[in-house]
């Protein structure tokens, strides 16, 4: 299934944004904006130049470059390489002095993100293109693509739904090896090898791929990052599977908990808090609804129980292609609060919820925003498994 989008009409949003906020020429450093113009995946360093008017250029590394061209819907493609002269900052430079904007106000994206492969530019390539380019206002525009990507295109939508679609496989894979005895790195493999199987394009590296904790690694307080590990899965353990898939430039994510055994009072108890927040998020989602009003009622259930030290205060994140994996996180805090949920939106739900001494609870679901709510795009159940 190759992706047809309607590159034209993508622009035409992006710059109106662009517009909107002063910005005669965005400069896309960071991964999502660089695949969300360009139409195709480019992992290394790479910038894209989105002028108010004129043609749209995107700087590939040297050893991605032929590949690019072949790829994209942009005419011009320029390698650029870490030597002086030829530096993706000096070339854009050049091209904004061509188009005789070197005194025009330059977007760049530089704000604060949780995110190691996020692409915001760094000090060094900052200063190199201040200095190139010293009469520009150069101010930050990283809002202008998160604020056009959110929203998701039909042809978005269906690949969001196949990449669920793999996801759910890939849990079904990963169920049929889990076992006590078995290491946490099998078990996240077996789900890995079939969503490969399936067109899974790329284990996507915020956490080092797909995530698994089984046991105490799952119950420490606040942690929701678990690469695999080479422990083995406990008779009486908590585990939760994480997969994370990428179909034609399109993420899923899903978490799935299993309880190896009849859980015992202190889990069970953990187990109904848990469906009651994940009931209440998904049956309460709704377009125009605040960001902060589903945030601050799952905060006000936390209070209630002995879990809230142990929980990460964030319930949710944006997803969507290669890249975009916090815009807009669900939150309590601004500027998130005071967003809406719109329709056709796609965000990620989220809750860790941790007991130590007892065993985590994660929930990763993804979410369309329709006019009806929010509508689950895999079938995977939310409900835990107890595997007896």
């Amino acid at each position: 299934m190759k992706p047809k989008f309607d590159f034209e009409k993508r622009m035409e949003r992006i710059r109106a944004n662009m517009e909107k906020k002063g910005i005669d020429v965005l400069v896309g450093t960071r991964l999502s904006s660089v695949c969300y113009v360009s139409g195709t995946f480019i992992p290394y360093r790479a910038a894209v130049y989105v002028p108010l008017e004129g043609e749209v250029a995107v700087y590939p590394s040297v050893i991605e470059a032929s590949r690019v061209k072949t790829e994209t819907w942009i005419k011009d493609v320029y390698e650029w390489g870490p030597i002086k002269g030829i530096t993706w900052m000096e070339q854009i430079a050049n091209r904004v002095k061509e188009n005789k904007l070197q005194d025009a106000t330059i977007g760049i994206e530089m704000s604060l993100s949780p995110r190691l492969v996020e692409g915001l530019i760094t000090h060094s390539e900052y200063q190199t293109l201040k200095e190139c380019l010293p009469e520009a206002e150069i101010v930050d525009g990283s809002d202008v693509i998160n604020e056009v990507a959110v929203i998701k295109e039909p042809e978005e939508i269906k690949l969001l739904r196949k990449a669920a679609q793999i996801a759910d496989e890939g849990q079904k894979a990963a169920l049929e090896v889990l076992d006590v005895g078995v290491t946490e790195t099998a078990i996240v493999g077996a789900g890995e090898k079939r969503m490969r199987e399936l067109g899974s394009m790329w284990n996507w590296p915020v956490t080092g791929g797909d995530e698994i904790y089984s046991g105490e690694r799952g119950a420490l307080s606040k942690c929701a990052c678990t690469p695999p590990s080479n422990k083995k899965v406990r008779r009486g353990e908590v585990v939760c599977i994480d997969l994370h898939c990428t179909y034609e430039l399109y993420y899923s994510d899903l978490a799935y908990n299993v309880v190896m055994g009849k859980p015992t009072p202190k889990q069970q108890k953990l187990i109904d808090t848990y469906n009651e927040i994940v009931h209440y998020m998904l049956d309460n989602i709704q377009p125009g609804m605040k960001i902060g009003e589903i945030a601050n009622e799952v905060s006000k259930r936390l209070f209630q129980t002995e879990y809230l030290p142990h929980v990460p205060p964030v319930f949710g994140h944006g997803l969507g292609i290669v890249g975009h994996e916090w815009y807009p996180p669900i939150s309590s805090f601004e500027p998130w609060a005071s967003m809406e949920f719109k329709e056709n939106m796609v965000e990620e739900l989220f809750i860790q919820l941790n007991h130590p001494g007892v065993g985590g609870l994660r929930l990763e679901v993804p979410i369309l925003i329709t006019k009806k709510g929010a509508e689950k795009l895999t079938k995977t159940p939310v409900e835990p498994l107890i595997k007896v």
